[in-house]
């Protein structure tokens, strides 16, 4: 239980370091490349969507046996 209240953690702050507002940019910085914002999304979703089938696979497992 422990590591899986964890793993929701880092999803629930990984989802809001990734979809929330951004401030101001400053030129020069990197907030002006919208293809930054994008593939850390990608990112997001592809261990979000391995986090979710590590914590199913045991329960999946349990109903295919």
């Amino acid at each position: 239980p422990w590591f899986t209240a964890a793993a929701l953690v880092a999803l629930a702050a990984g989802a809001w370091a990734v979809y929330r507002p951004l401030p101001k940019c400053v030129p020069g910085s990197g907030c002006e490349r919208p293809q930054a914002r994008t593939r850390a999304r990608v990112v997001f979703w592809i261990g979000a969507t391995l986090v979710v089938a590590m914590l199913a696979f045991p329960t999946l497992m349990s109903w295919m046996l």
